[in-house]
């Protein structure tokens, strides 16, 4: 039972690890740091950030650092890159454009306190389309615990380097707005629609809703070759019921200067005709001018009947 709870708390830290965010400083854990080597012209200084072209090779280092007091053997791999939608950034166990990065792993053992710099190259596709496009040099050392132990338990300690290649150029995709719904919350509305696209770079999204008089927007990033959610709050529901015209207007521009894309691919807006109830307030009113009517013609007729009685009269 001991030794399932140890394998379990070890699988946890080996999860845990997988994905870390990317800094210019090294990163470093369990006694292994990694970061961007001498600075050369092709790449911004202290990250591993290039503006490049298709069909050229980027030739850079990663220095490794061992701070522990025991030698460490590290295994160094490249993985696919992604960022997320709170602006995070993740390494994942896929290729993508890790296989860009030469040698695309290499086992080495690092004696203690001792720095080592890495060669490697980043080889862009002649066919690589504009965009930008992220992978991960993770770092990972392992070392097996035997003591105590039937068997042996497998730790890993894991660091990762964010490796960014920002191709420049006009891009064609597809940038999509799906049709609105809306949600009627009390004296408020909600629009709701999806927001897509095809482009490899991320987008900086303006939207906005009109209804009758109302008129709000929002801001939001949508990440390469994705999927989003849109929701527009706090439109005011109309006063009176009755048939309105709903617009969502979206508008989408890459979040990186390097990259241009067609002015009919920027601009999406989607019209819809929907019914809604007078408000609560609106109720009162109507039922309050009605009974103050309904009274009107009741006096009305009454005043009138008695002018014709006394006209009788005489």
């Amino acid at each position: 039972m001991m030794y399932r709870r140890l394998a379990f708390i070890n699988l946890v830290i080996a999860l845990a690890v997988t994905a870390l965010p990317s800094t210019a400083l090294a990163a470093e854990f369990g006694g292994i740091g990694i970061r961007p080597g001498p600075a050369v012209s092709s790449r911004t200084a202290g990250s591993f950030h290039y503006d490049a072209r298709p069909g050229t090779d980027m030739s850079d280092s990663l220095l490794v650092i061992n701070t522990a007091q025991t030698s460490k053997r590290v295994h160094i791999i490249a993985t696919k890159g992604h960022v997320t939608p709170d602006n995070h950034f993740w390494c994942e166990q896929l290729a993508d454009m890790a296989s860009w990065i030469l040698p695309k792993d290499t086992i080495s053992d690092y004696m203690p306190g001792q720095n080592s710099v890495l060669p490697f190259t980043v080889r862009i596709p002649a066919t690589a389309q504009p965009g930008e496009y992220d992978a991960c040099l993770v770092a990972t050392e392992e070392h097996t615990e035997v003591s105590g132990a039937k068997q042996a338990i497998r730790l890993q300690s894991r660091v990762a380097q964010r490796v960014t290649v920002t191709l420049p150029g006009t891009m064609n995709f597809d940038y999509g707005l799906s049709e609105p719904t809306l949600q009627v919350l009390s004296d408020q509305l909600v629009v709701s629609a999806t927001l897509s696209s095809s482009a490899p770079v991320s987008l900086s999204v303006t939207s906005s809703a009109r209804l009758s008089g109302a008129h709000v927007s929002a801001h939001q990033i949508l990440l390469p070759r994705s999927r989003q959610e849109l929701r527009l709050h706090r439109i005011t529901r109309p006063y009176w019921g009755g048939w309105y015209a709903l617009r969502i207007d979206s508008t989408a521009v890459p979040t990186s200067p390097a990259m241009k894309i067609h002015a009919n691919a920027m601009h999406r807006s989607q019209t819809i005709r929907v019914f809604l109830w007078p408000a609560k307030a609106a109720i009162v009113d109507i039922v309050a001018v009605m009974i103050v009517g309904v009274s009107l013609v009741v006096l009305a007729k009454r005043t009138a009947k008695r002018k014709q009685y006394r006209l009788q009269r005489r």
